[in-house]
């Protein structure tokens, strides 16, 4: 465990944190990234004795050195241990807490670890939780391990030591079962499955950049994956709380994180749409010209971002949509700040700020001797941050009124709000490097000798003070927030949320790049500002780039193109090529959109993935643990975009055409093609469908006005059966039925035996058709099918001729 992880490591001033100095014999850096610095063994606590309840079985003997307790999954439980500071080696990041507290409880089937002390910060998050651990002491050094229940196979061991529980650092070690780990998001990853075979450590933290969090913390977390396989966590503040999923499926997994932390919102249909954005039109001129020449090309495209005035009209005339983007940086001499601060008539008392430690501000007459912390991002001027977790609310009732107020004065055919959260203190992204153990500070912010905006002080704390320990606390971090940091996002989005909905009446569309756990219930996450290259692309532009990006972009759940200032355009009308390419993937998306928000509908409502990978279907396969250029709408489309400069690309098929042997197959893939896209094949064939207005807000889905139908299909030598089953009905207008796509079919219908319901149906056989070489039946009648009647509708055909068949089958293998 590295003991010196800022640079500048020594063997003096190793040997000063009590800590080991091993370097490689060359003094070349291993490939391993192995510490030459790193902590003696036998850092921890000890356990004291138990306390409050356990519903099922505690099975232990304090008398003896080992201590060991099994809680029943399916009761909620709970046990606490004391734990003191053990006589082994000191923390090098601040005096250790000498009594913490160990504690384990169940919810359902999901298992939580905390290990805290009483009174420390804890997230204000109010997670849904709705409905086998092990712990022991060795060597004087107190651990727990979580155990699979049915097999006993250890899933997280901390018996590898380590563990540290002071005021501003936190260490847990644990080992791994396996190296196929996932996660860490906020992270550019080149493959999908963690390689252990190095030391590797990770950020997860929220700032206006990548790493973001993904650990129930919100102030900065690393974590370290390292040979074993190993993980080892640390972070600076808080207390530790752990949450265990045991699936087993990876579906079950997150089906069950969701149960806790919440399901995610469900999007407006048309936020499903293309997107185009830019950072840096010149001027309305060329936003118009850009957005024009993409319609004038044909592109189906749904929505502009941040057009004001006339064009906006414009493009309401043309049923497009218009998004605005609301950052949290309220400059403070604007009136939004006056009427922030001031008792207004619908506040009983100022909205509150994010503050520092005195009031000493004297730069601005409304912030004069405040505590109110100023930064910089977007204005011309320095900015105060709202207080979202303010617990009167009133900041938030005064976000609300302020988004009410602006939707009076703009186009009201502006349904929806956006907010780009960049994390507070945008300004503070300067670079920093350590000189004899101290930390420097070597340019200036991003904004300065920018023609965009004025040199404005940034924030910092001065060093030589008792405030210098928020720029380089003890153990330095990438990036030094405390407590609330990781909530901003979250916060700001339940707010935004709020007050979309106030201003419009509609669902709309909220997203943000800044995230916390059961942020999905209030907005919709988007990666951040990643580059247009081909290295992002498998995790600039050319023509060829662009297009591969385009096709690719067609099957993410958030389909924008987005540039940024300064770049060259990239948008899809640039080129004839880029144009027709676009145009067939966003019509075959927009043809299978239903499938697509079909799949939200349910995440919504019962929680699951929408876009997941391929081993989630095929956790058995090994080939598929690392498979991360390929992905899966739900659990029946393969989508194999193409992610290096060939036309061609090699799949790992899983029959997903049976006339296809399993392993790696080629496939082409040519500009003017669609990027292969496969369909799963089964026996049987099940799905769904919700159907709503794509817009009217969801308080509950148990009143919420929707349908639902389940579909099955099945086949024999003889006919085709479909089975539609309406399992709720609603008053809304539906259309008809009148498409019906089977695919791996092998037969030759017989378009004249279709039956509904045992009565004989018309299909029109002149828009009918069978497809023998793509195996595809195709049946199209207007009005075909009535969806709004109630029950089950069974709809058969035979097949035309069974030699016919079976010679087609023949022929196949």
């Amino acid at each position: 465990m590295d003991c010196h992880p800022e640079a500048g490591a020594s063997q003096d001033n190793c040997e000063a944190r009590d800590c080991i100095w091993s370097p490689p014999p060359d003094q070349q850096v291993l490939q391993k990234a192995t510490p030459w610095c790193y902590m003696k063994p036998g850092i921890g606590y000890i356990s004291g004795p138990s306390t409050g309840s356990i519903t099922y079985g505690p099975i232990a003997d304090v008398n003896q050195k080992l201590v060991y307790f099994r809680v029943a999954i399916w009761f909620i439980s709970t046990q606490v241990i004391t734990l003191q500071k053990n006589s082994g080696p000191r923390n090098p990041w601040g005096d250790d807490i000498a009594q913490i507290h160990y504690k384990t409880q169940t919810f359902g089937k999901t298992a939580n670890v905390k290990l805290f002390v009483g009174g420390r910060y804890e997230p204000p998050v109010d997670l849904p939780l709705n409905p086998s651990v092990q712990s022991g002491q060795t060597d004087n050094v107190f651990y727990f391990v979580v155990k699979r229940k049915s097999t006993g196979r250890r899933l997280f061991d901390t018996s590898i030591g380590g563990l540290i529980f002071s005021d501003k650092f936190l260490q847990l070690a644990t080992y791994l079962p396996s190296d196929t780990m996932y996660g860490w998001g906020e992270n550019g990853h080149q493959t999908i499955k963690h390689d252990f075979s190095n030391y590797t450590t990770w950020g997860m933290l929220a700032r206006d950049e990548p790493p973001n969090y993904s650990f129930v913390d919100t102030k900065n977390l690393y974590v370290t994956t390292a040979p074993g396989p190993a993980l080892i966590y640390r972070t600076i503040g808080g207390n530790l709380d752990l949450y265990f999923f045991p699936g087993p499926t990876p579906e079950e997994v997150v089906q069950q994180y969701l149960a806790l932390i919440g399901t995610p919102l469900l999007p407006s249909y048309w936020s499903l749409g293309y997107q185009l954005s830019r950072y840096g039109y010149k001027d309305l001129a060329d936003m118009v010209s850009i957005i024009n020449r993409n319609i004038e090309a044909g592109i189906p495209l749904e929505t502009n971002w941040s057009a004001l005035g006339d064009f906006v009209k414009e493009l309401h005339s043309k049923n497009m949509r218009n998004i605005l983007i609301f950052d949290p940086a309220i400059e403070v001499d604007y009136d939004s700040f006056r009427r922030g601060m001031a008792a207004a008539s619908y506040l009983k008392s100022g909205a509150r700020f994010i503050e520092w430690e005195r009031p000493d501000q004297d730069l601005y007459p409304m912030a004069k001797d405040t505590k109110i912390m100023l930064g910089v991002v977007w204005p011309d001027r320095h900015v105060a941050f709202p207080d979202f977790l303010d617990p009167t609310n009133v900041t938030t009732n005064w976000w609300i009124q302020e988004f009410v107020d602006f939707q009076k004065q703009v186009d009201k055919s502006i349904i929806l709000f956006i907010e780009r959260v960049d994390q507070l203190q945008s300004a503070d992204r300067r670079r920093f490097a350590y000189r004899d153990s101290l930390l420097i500070l070597i340019d200036t912010p991003w904004y300065y000798n920018s023609a965009d905006h004025p040199n404005d002080a940034p924030l910092m704390c001065p060093t030589g003070t008792t405030d210098a320990e928020w720029d380089m606390p003890a153990y330095k971090t990438h990036a030094v927030y405390n407590f609330g940091q990781n909530l901003y996002g979250w916060s700001e989005s339940r707010a935004t949320r709020l007050a979309q909905h106030a201003a419009t009446g509609k669902r709309g569309a909220v997203i943000s790049r800044s995230t916390f756990p059961s942020s999905g219930r209030y907005a919709g996450h988007w990666l951040g500002d990643n580059s247009a290259t081909w290295n992002d692309l498998r995790a600039a532009t050319n023509e060829e780039l662009c297009l591969r990006w385009q096709q690719m972009g067609a099957f993410h759940p958030f389909m924008r193109n987005h540039n940024t200032i300064g770049a060259t355009p990239q948008d899809p009308a640039r080129w004839p090529s880029v144009t027709k390419a676009t145009i067939k993937a966003n019509l075959f998306r927009y043809y299978y959109l239903p499938y697509l928000y079909s799949l939200h509908f349910a995440a919504a409502m019962n929680g699951g993935t929408v876009v997941r990978p391929v081993f989630f279907e095929f956790p058995t396969d090994v080939e598929t643990q690392n498979l991360g250029h390929q992905f899966m709408w739900g659990s029946a489309v393969l989508i194999a975009p193409v992610v290096d400069q060939d036309d061609w690309y090699s799949l790992f098929d899983y029959n997903y055409g049976q006339w296809f042997a399993h392993g790696y197959q080629e496939f082409p893939a040519p500009w003017t093609s669609l990027i292969p896209v496969f369909v799963r094949v089964r026996n049987a064939a099940e799905g769904f469908l919700f159907w709503d207005d794509g817009e009217t807000i969801v308080d509950s889905f148990t009143t919420y006005n929707y349908f639902q139908w389940s579909f099955r299909y099945q086949s024999d030598d003889e006919a085709a059966f479909l089975s539609i089953n309406t399992i709720r009905n609603a008053t809304l207008t539906v259309p008809t039925l009148d498409v019906i796509e089977i695919f791996n079919y092998h037969y030759n219908p017989d378009f004249t035996s279709f039956t509904l319901n045992g009565q004989k149906i018309n299909v029109n056989v002149q828009t009918s058709y069978y497809n023998p070489f793509k195996k595809i039946l195709y049946i199209s009648t207007k009005n075909f099918l009535d969806l709004t009647v109630n029950g089950i509708r069974n709809l058969s055909w035979k097949h035309a001729d069974v030699s016919e068949k079976r010679r087609i089958r023949n022929d196949l293998i």
